[in-house]
């Protein structure tokens, strides 16, 4: 399966080791290079282990409260795959475009990842391929300080206060692994916690 298109220009010059400015400038010379792609951004979240989502097209935020035995990771990809089903939906009967989807997660620049969602990707990868439709990727440190990122981000937590968890998002069986080890894990240590009661 091909290698997505993705820009990772940014990993080497990490936001913890640059000045604000300097990065903020840098990130908006890779976006000035393509002055007609349509922005999109992508976010997960985890509030006190409530997990949510969010996506946004050109400037359009669309957020999704998930299972809470999902991971952050598997968040981050619902919404990349959740955006590039919306991109499909939008872009079949109009001409074609380009789409930057700006994201923090490295994952979908890796052919060889076993998560699910990550196959699934790359298969509407090809589908927009039919389309004439381009999408490139670009790797950004999470709150990177611009509006789009920020805007998704801060839409990424209110998400986790739905009410309703959306329909048709599942986590993946390592998810699940991790969260009933997590939970067994942190029953063992209240229980050691609490004061032993010596009785006569």
């Amino acid at each position: 399966m091909p290698t997505p298109n993705t820009n990772l220009e940014l990993t080497e010059s990490p936001k913890a080791s640059a000045l604000p400015a300097v990065y903020q400038t840098h990130f908006s010379e890779i976006v000035n290079r393509s002055p007609e792609a349509i922005l999109c951004f992508t976010d997960g979240s985890n509030q006190n282990g409530r997990i949510g989502l969010a996506f946004s097209i050109a400037g359009q935020t669309h957020m999704f409260s998930h299972r809470n035995t999902a991971s952050v990771f598997t968040a981050e990809l619902q919404a990349i795959l959740l955006c590039l089903e919306n991109i499909i939906t939008r872009n079949s009967s109009s001409a074609p475009q380009i789409f930057l989807i700006i994201s923090d997660s490295l994952a979908i620049s890796r052919p060889d990842s076993l998560h699910p969602l990550v196959n699934r990707i790359h298969i509407l990868l090809i589908s927009l391929n039919t389309i004439s439709s381009k999408v490139i990727f670009m790797w950004v440190s999470s709150h990177c300080g611009k509006p789009g990122d920020e805007a998704v981000g801060k839409a990424a937590k209110q998400a986790t206060h739905l009410p309703r968890i959306s329909p048709g998002l599942f986590p993946t069986q390592t998810d699940l692994s991790s969260f009933i080890h997590s939970s067994i894990a942190k029953k063992m240590a209240s229980t050691l916690d609490r004061p032993k009661i010596f009785t006569q």
